[in-house]
């Protein structure tokens, strides 16, 4: 299919990111008193997949923003 948000590369992506999110999870847990080691792991994988999706879209868009203001 063409054009869907969810193709092989972004998929291995997102695994790549289920793996470090569960080593974060397991460290933080030798670290801190955690009480559901589930809803740490769902939090720290939606920053992981936040931060790598914006860090792709604003890559996109390099340009410095002090250009388009006119004073």
């Amino acid at each position: 299919m063409r054009g869907t948000l969810l193709t092989w590369t972004n998929v291995a992506r997102v695994k790549n990111l289920a793996i470090q999110a569960l080593h974060i999870a397991v460290q933080a847990t030798k670290q801190m008193d955690i009480r559901n080691i589930l809803g740490y792991f769902d939090v720290v994988l939606r920053e992981l997949i936040d931060k790598a999706l914006f860090s792709a879209i604003f890559k996109e868009y390099d340009t410095p923003v002090e250009g388009f203001f006119i004073r």
